[in-house]
């Protein structure tokens, strides 16, 4: 937790491991090497205007919720790397802290985003670069993410719904999840 007027920066070697939310009201900077871990499978909430170095969260079925208003952006640094996986039928949850309201992230210009087993619902990443999340929920127009890419990689269970009119049963537009069905 960084207070009003605090900072925090960390250097090189520095990997800061939090166990719980990660609250950022003053100022956060990070060396090209430093970075933030989210440890253990409890919920946490991420707040605050922040640019990490690195960011990762490797825990299967955790949620992270993301700060949504203003005062509030998830950023990574141009060359900087986020780390992003969940676990086949346990994925890693990314949210919002307000229903309905998408919480902002900017993934910098040659970041490298390892993004895995994710459901992510109510995100903009639309001023940072395009990110891409495999094996992943988050591409049907319910999930509201904008500045996201979902291959079309099928999971278990999830439906694809026709949405074409009298087009070709080929054409992978004309699906909910922008891929043709399989078996």
């Amino acid at each position: 937790f960084i207070e009003n007027g605090g900072r925090m920066y960390l250097t090189d070697s520095g990997m800061l491991s939090v166990s719980g939310s990660f609250w950022n009201k003053g100022t956060f900077s990070s060396a090209a090497k430093g970075g933030v871990a989210l440890t253990g499978p409890a919920e946490a909430t991420v707040s605050g205007r922040s640019t990490f170095a690195n960011f990762s969260c490797t825990e299967p079925g955790k949620t992270i919720r993301f700060a949504t208003g203003e005062d509030n952006l998830f950023g990574i640094a141009a060359s900087g790397s986020l780390t992003l996986r969940g676990a086949a039928g346990n994925l890693l949850a990314l949210r919002g802290t307000t229903a309905g309201s998408a919480w902002k992230m900017n993934v910098g210009s040659a970041a490298v985003a390892d993004l895995e087993y994710l459901d992510v619902e109510w995100s903009d990443a639309s001023e940072g670069e395009m990110v891409a999340a495999k094996k992943s929920l988050g591409g049907a127009p319910e999930k509201h993410n904008e500045g996201w890419k979902f291959p079309r990689e099928p999971i278990p269970g999830e439906t694809n719904t026709w949405l074409g009119v009298a087009a070709s049963w080929q054409n992978p537009a004309n699906w909910s999840l922008d891929r043709l069905p399989v078996a």
